[in-house]
């Protein structure tokens, strides 16, 4: 496993009590690793992808505790040193439609919107959720003797700035960047990575990062 893998592995393991973080948590995995996808008679489900089992595991826990009806299956992809993925597959029920619409995904008609409802980072537990859902599913991190690098990737312009907005309240600087197919936010700062890292709860990565400088 890579440094990484590590870091979303420790912060899988954390518990979501609140149903207002749970939402946060979703909102984030589903911006960062998520697709939504139209079915036949309009009707449409959601898709999480990750790359680590416990946090495919957190997912299918917080989507249940949500009401949502979600199917699991993992799969290897078709290249060369691939390793084993865990697809999510929300059914497109009343209660898992539901889901979506609380998370910010879809609006009450069902169609994708951006997130554009800050409401929902306004509590400083949330805030907490979201950086931590955004790295549990799109965060990279370099291991101790790099040079600090911490980048969470995200579909979503506008929720990458969300992100680095959720870090400002934090006293913690985040560079939002644009790609061709993703928005991220990053630094470069090591104490930044060190302070973002506890945070979300990766303490024991944290100290790692620490003990490096």
């Amino acid at each position: 496993m890579t440094f990484s893998s590590d870091v979303r592995e420790e912060v899988a393991h954390l518990s979501i009590d609140r149903a207002c973080c749970r939402s946060t948590f979703l909102a984030a995995a589903l911006r960062g690793a998520g697709s939504l996808h139209l079915t036949g008679g309009g009707h449409m489900h959601g898709e999480v992808d990750v790359g680590n089992h416990a946090v495919g595991r957190r997912l299918l826990v917080t989507l249940r505790e949500e009401g949502a009806i979600c199917g699991v299956r993992a799969y290897t992809p078709e290249r060369l040193g691939a390793s084993q993925r865990v697809l999510l597959v929300l059914s497109e029920d009343a209660a898992s439609t539901a889901a979506l619409q609380r998370a910010g995904v879809i609006d009450a008609d069902g169609r994708p919107q951006p997130f554009v409802d800050e409401g929902l980072l306004q509590r400083s537990c949330c805030r907490v959720t979201a950086l931590r859902g955004a790295f549990a599913v799109g965060g990279t991190v370099s291991p101790p003797g790099r040079a600090p690098l911490l980048e969470l990737r995200t579909h979503d312009l506008a929720f990458a700035n969300v992100l680095a907005k959720c870090a400002a309240t934090m006293e913690i600087p985040l560079r939002v960047r644009e790609r061709p197919r993703w928005a991220e936010v990053m630094t470069r700062h090591r104490g930044a990575v060190q302070d973002l890292l506890t945070v979300i709860g990766a303490e024991s990565a944290a100290l790692d990062v620490a003990e490096d400088d």
